[in-house]
């Protein structure tokens, strides 16, 4: 209860006012549909939806509906949100025009799952390339977080490939924990899976593959904007009290007119026959090589 507790009010506190929070209950204990209810009634939440356990795609798919929006926010119930959040992933939206999903937890090689469409375009560009992780210990954190051990390779602290428009750096590739996605990947989504419940995979399977069928980028905010609190609650987690949220600003105002559509030749050129390319490891380590990794760096990363 006390993560759940802390994910809302980091939430509460780093939204703009125009900002509709929808929780889905997918299948908790009675604590915490009774906790959630009682922010409902106080209007702290705009809307909850209360389910059996369907699935996590499919409680996803009940929380967007019938909201008409550009874009939509979808976390974990064990997030921590960093304040300043939204208008960093509105300047990553606004700056890079076919981004269709903005994360806020960089984690290792990203890049290499759901992002070929991007790497494509930007192959011979000096827009794409490895830059240094700005924050190596929040990502060090959220391996923790999840039960990793300490013994991955380290290069992934150092370095993560990025995209830089207009002065805004965003990492290649998106988790799964906490991302903000244009409103169209779920309309097409509706139309195909909602009727099925879907279990392990499903985010991958489905939720990715959409936004490179509309020929979209799956990227992440450069700075750590989140964190993954995961069951054991520390003190560091802890919030003392819901301040309210900010009074919006114009740049949470702005209209994400650029559209992504549907592009099944280019879907099929860039994610299905380029990432091919990627399991020839002397075009790999050419790759690499020259989007800024050093010889020896390349060989083990």
């Amino acid at each position: 209860m006390r993560i759940l507790e802390s994910c809302l009010k980091s939430l509460i506190n780093s939204v703009h006012s125009n900002t509709l929070i929808s929780v889905v209950d997918n299948g908790s204990c009675q604590e915490v549909n009774s906790f959630l209810s009682e922010m409902l009634k106080e209007r702290i939440l705009d809307e909850l939806i209360t389910t059996v356990n369907i699935g996590k795609l499919n409680a996803i798919l009940k929380g967007v509906s019938g909201h008409k929006v550009d874009l939509i926010t979808i976390s974990d119930a064990d997030i921590l949100f960093v304040k300043g959040w939204q208008k960093e992933t509105a300047d990553v939206f606004l700056n890079i025009k076919k981004a269709a999903v903005v994360g806020l937890i960089p984690q290792f090689k990203m890049y290499s799952s759901y992002s070929s469409n991007l790497i494509f375009d930007y192959l011979f560009s000096s827009k794409l390339k490895f830059k240094p992780v700005d924050n190596p210990s929040a990502m060090r954190e959220f391996y923790r977080s999840i039960g990793w051990k300490d013994n991955y390779n380290k290069n992934y602290l150092k370095y993560h490939l990025t995209i830089t428009h207009n002065d805004v750096v965003a990492v290649v590739g998106s988790g799964h924990a906490v991302a903000t996605y244009k409103s169209e990947i779920f309309t097409k989504i509706n139309h195909e899976v909602s009727t099925f419940k879907l279990g392990g995979g499903s985010e991958s399977r489905i939720l990715d593959s959409s936004a490179l069928k509309l020929d979209g980028y799956r990227l992440t905010t450069a700075q750590n904007f989140a964190y993954h609190m995961g069951n054991i609650f520390e003190p560091w987690m802890e919030r003392t009290s819901f301040e309210g949220r900010p009074k919006v600003s114009n740049d949470h105002l702005l209209s994400f007119k650029n559209k992504l559509e549907k592009r099944p030749v280019r879907f099929y050129l860039k994610s299905k026959m380029f990432k091919r390319l990627f399991k020839v490891s002397i075009f790999t380590r050419l790759f690499l090589r020259t989007k800024g990794l050093t010889s020896d760096i390349a060989r083990n990363y």
